[in-house]
């Protein structure tokens, strides 16, 4: 009784207000908020619902947290455009009349039900995402179906290892997020990535698995990879170790990676680079290792800078084109780390105060 209550009252809510609660999940969000939100989007027989949270999306698209890119744009589009909703009907939302009326005289229970599961098609994969859902099609009925998602996360200086629902193992990165279905029964096996992760993915030859970032895709049947994929750095890259991937970049080409191969996608210049290269590298920092591989002095401290949150005055003598490959642990200190430069750098000379560091010429 006291559920039915409660719905009945999030239902007299007005729309905005549950929307707010679906995306911002503060202390007045329920399971139950998420139900009657959710079946919203598809509601037959109150399309201005479905106009509001519309509305909402293209609104507050920064405040819900939704990605601001061409994708999330050019799907909201294509609602206005499915759902035949024009500029002047969607400022009157509220308006169940102009809302239906929208529909061009659509009244028949079947082309309702048709044109719902269109606008859910679009928009579902927007909202559920963004609430930790994942919307999937089944084409042989065209029934919408929610995939529960989960999220895992590392802060700072955090390593995770993880086991995904299929029996693959993800080793991620610090300050890195993944987001997967939990369903180990799903036939979709697809990861999304932002940051670094290392995949050991069981072989399943019906399943192929992706990894998806921001830039670039990754499909394999059953191999171990690097994906380095951080916002904040200019190229994302795809290290392979054992078996073998193929990868897309967002500008639609295709890549085939043999072991010992690493692909960077430069993010500015939209330009793409296939060499060969030692995969531990690309995974030194599983063993918690710094691996510095034909770096200038430059290149260098400014890895260390971020390492260790300090700052270094730099002898611009030393900053030379000269080159470097060599190893730090993560888990020594900054003096331990200075010591070992000191013997490998000829002139190297340092000195540390009030967590700053000093690099002079000898």
């Amino acid at each position: 009784m006291k559920d039915k209550n409660e719905e009945k009252d999030i239902k007299s809510t007005p729309v905005w207000e549950v929307i707010d609660k679906y995306f911002k999940r503060d202390e007045s969000w329920t399971p139950l908020v998420q139900n009657v939100f959710e079946r919203w989007l598809v509601d037959e027989e109150d399309p201005s619902k479905a106009c509001e949270i519309y509305r909402a999306l293209l609104e507050k698209q920064k405040e819900y947290n939704l990605p601001a890119n061409e994708e999330t744009a050019r799907a909201l589009k294509i609602f206005r455009e499915r759902a035949g909703f024009t500029e002047v009907e969607l400022k009157v939302g509220d308006s169940k009349r102009s809302a239906t009326a929208s529909m061009e005289g659509r009244t028949t229970k079947r082309a309702l039900r048709n044109y719902f599961l269109r606008v859910a098609a679009v928009i579902l994969p927007l909202v559920l995402v963004a609430g930790g859902y994942l919307y999937l099609s089944k084409q042989e009925s065209h029934i919408p179906v929610v995939v529960a998602m989960t999220e895992v996360t590392t802060g700072p200086d955090e390593t995770k290892e993880i086991v995904l629902p299929d029996g693959s193992t993800v080793w991620m990165n610090e300050t890195s997020t993944i987001r997967y279905a939990v369903d180990k029964s799903s036939s979709h096996r697809s990861v999304e990535l932002s940051g670094e992760a290392f995949f050991q993915v069981v072989k399943d030859p019906t399943r192929p698995f992706h990894v998806k970032t921001a830039d670039v895709s990754v499909t394999v049947l059953g191999t171990e990879f690097n994906v380095k994929a951080y916002n904040r750095c200019e190229e994302t890259m795809v290290t392979l170790k054992n078996g073998k991937v193929t990868v897309e970049t967002t500008e639609q080409e295709q890549f085939t990676l043999d072991p010992g191969e690493m692909l960077a996608y430069n993010k500015v210049t939209k330009k793409t680079e296939q060499t060969v290269t030692d995969p531990d590298v690309a995974t030194a920092w599983k063993q918690r290792e710094i691996y510095f591989d034909n770096e200038t002095l430059e290149e260098i401290l400014n890895i260390l800078e971020k390492q260790y949150h300090t700052t270094f005055d730099v002898d611009k003598r030393l900053l030379t084109t000269e080159r470097f490959t060599f190893v730090l642990k993560k888990d020594d200190s900054l003096a331990q780390s200075m010591q070992i430069m000191e013997k490998i750098i000829e002139g190297f000379s340092y000195s540390i105060a009030n967590e700053k560091v000093t690099i002079r010429k000898k």
